[in-house]
């Protein structure tokens, strides 16, 4: 499973993915967690974890994945960094609490 996660991981553009798209695109995905875990350790992926914008989404699992690539975790960090602004700008757009 771990070549099919950098794979995906690497067809994205930024090379990111919510931890919950990266699961729903890999049959298994139930196995996921130790796979990322893993790749880690590993330092071929970098798990970023953000704040939820809105309570409504506390206990949501908003972490995402992003490929670490040959030129270091700054890369990474960044993929990680543009996915959530792109989430969050979206879901600020559409969101209204009631």
């Amino acid at each position: 499973m771990t070549e099919q996660v950098l794979y995906l991981l690497s067809n994205q553009h930024p090379p990111a993915l919510f931890f919950s798209e990266l699961a729903a695109k890999l049959p298994g995905g139930s196995a996921l967690e130790p796979t990322v875990k893993e790749l880690e350790a590993q330092h071929a992926v970098l798990v970023s974890s953000f704040p939820a914008p809105d309570p409504h989404l506390d206990g949501l699992d908003l972490r995402i994945v992003a490929l670490v690539p040959p030129a270091g975790d700054v890369s990474a960090l960044e993929a990680s960094a543009s996915l959530w602004a792109d989430w969050l700008r979206q879901f600020l757009a559409t969101h209204r609490c009631q």
